[in-house]
């Protein structure tokens, strides 16, 4: 079997009659049978593809079937295999479409692809210790329907002394929304604390505050005048 698949190699690589995948599938054969690497290096197999042959072979069809369809080489195989493998299944099937319509564009959309891997995590870890933490986590368009009129950010709520409302654990309004800003290695996640229905539990802006006791002062002053 050995002496068979490698003889076919070397035949289908001079005649360019083998496909990415089918090489792939060969070269992966040739090493799970104990092919030692200066017999592979006869058959005109790279050190470096041994890697990427294995990474091919145990691939999905979706990625399989992108060596016909997108006419990728083994290189790009090897990139698509290796990502699908690392990111949730929905990204890499995601990723798998956008790159059959445009192979052209792979590593822009592997790029993009793993950053979303990384921002689902990044938030996802930050839900999870919040709650962990008792707090209610909403998502950020929650907060949004409700702001200005009945939802507000922590740091702009005073109780009618106008001190800070912190802490806010025991107020039934507590809660916080996560969101992951900038890219790449300077991704990370940051949490927003809020108060939702902040007029029903005895809160007000510090706008508003301000405003009620500028309001005072005015009335105060034109009683004194009077």
């Amino acid at each position: 079997d050995l002496d068979r698949i490698g003889l076919q190699l070397t035949e289908n690589d001079e005649h360019a009659h083998t496909s990415a995948v089918d090489r792939a599938r060969a070269i992966n054969q040739l090493v799970l049978m104990g092919m030692p690497t200066t017999e592979l290096r006869k058959r005109g197999v790279r050190a470096s593809e041994a890697t990427m042959a294995r990474r091919v072979a145990n691939a999905s069809q979706e990625v399989a079937d992108l060596g016909e369809s997108a006419n990728l080489g083994l290189d790009d195989l090897a990139k698509v295999a290796e990502a699908e493998a690392d990111l949730p299944e929905d990204i890499a099937g995601m990723v798998v479409e956008e790159i059959r319509e445009a192979p052209g564009k792979i590593d822009h959309f592997l790029e993009r692809a793993r950053d979303e891997a990384r921002r689902r995590q990044l938030y996802e870890d930050e839900v999870l210790d919040l709650r962990q933490q008792g707090v209610k986590v909403i998502r950020e368009d929650e907060f949004y329907d409700g702001f200005p009129k009945t939802n507000q950010f922590l740091w702009n709520l005073v109780d009618e002394y106008g001190n800070a409302v912190e802490p806010h654990e025991s107020c039934p309004g507590n809660a916080a929304y996560v969101s992951v800003i900038g890219s790449g290695d300077y991704m990370r996640a940051q949490t927003s604390f809020v108060c939702l229905d902040y007029t029903s539990h005895g809160h007000f802006t510090r706008e508003d505050r301000a405003r009620t006791t500028q309001e005072v002062d005015r009335a105060a002053t034109i009683e004194a005048n009077r």
